[in-house]
């Protein structure tokens, strides 16, 4: 699924349904190539948003990319049919601090310019030490990074690990509550089309008290819940993946 504050082509930005979640679609991802305000997000997103012809595209997001989904929808209503939004609500909440810990291990293995950390084993291991966690999360906070080959004197080759995405500004931004904001209100911005929100149960994202305010800015809305954390696009893919495709499949004409 998706994430835009961890964002590459691999992992994050947006997509359209993928085949493994319904076979008759088509898929596109777009890559956020800021981390900034909000509004600065949805821009980029509304301006790449493919349109194959006239079918509707249907939005996933999730984190961080799940708030532009939504900023998306309730701006431009008429370009997505559906929304599905993991791991987020229409709140603004207080920076969180784990994530800029993310952000300052990464650029530790950056940083290190392939003097002790060459290998995506050891990048992991570096990320173990500093911030431990789930194998599969830090798998997906490592495809922030690229591995690069140097070539050497006399042949040999060393190899760095590179910045996908500018890490710092990013961190900058979650610090100064960049990321955690909400601007909309629901008396001017509603969205009636189906969204489906995705809940971890070990997370604390879509709070049961954020319910009626998502049914003011959305009132078709479900929810799904799954037993992982946050990163519940990288620890139980399956699982999100039968939800979404039941969930697009029921409400396709």
């Amino acid at each position: 699924m998706t994430h835009a504050k961890q964002n590459t082509a691999r992992t994050t930005g947006f997509s359209i349904v993928t085949p493994s979640i319904h076979p008759f679609h088509s898929m596109a991802k777009i890559q956020l190539q800021k981390q900034g305000p909000l509004d600065l997000s949805y821009d980029v997103i509304k301006s790449d948003t493919p349109r194959n012809g006239n079918v509707e595209p249907i939005i996933v997001g999730h984190s961080m990319g799940g708030k532009v989904a939504m900023m998306l929808v309730l701006k431009n209503p008429q370009l997505c049919s559906m929304m599905v939004c993991i791991e987020n609500a229409p709140v603004s909440l207080r920076p969180n601090i784990e994530f800029v810990e993310y952000i300052r291990a990464l650029l530790e293995i950056v940083k290190d310019n392939g003097k002790t950390i060459q290998t995506l084993k050891q990048a992991d291991e570096r990320l173990a030490e500093r911030i431990g966690g789930n194998e599969l999360v830090r798998r997906f906070l490592l495809t922030t990074l690229k591995r690069v080959k140097t070539e050497g004197a006399l042949g040999a080759s060393s190899y760095t690990f590179h910045e996908r995405i500018p890490l710092g500004t990013l961190k900058d931004a979650i610090v100064k509550g960049e990321i955690a904001a909400w601007p909309l209100d629901p008396t001017h911005e509603r969205w009636t089309r189906p969204a489906l929100f995705i809940r971890a149960t070990q997370s604390q994202y879509v709070a049961d008290e954020y319910l009626p305010l998502i049914g003011s800015f959305f009132p078709r809305f479900e929810t799904r819940d799954i037993d992982a954390g946050h990163w519940v696009n990288a620890e139980k893919p399956g699982e999100c993946a039968e939800n979404i495709a039941e969930f697009v499949e029921r409400h396709e004409d």
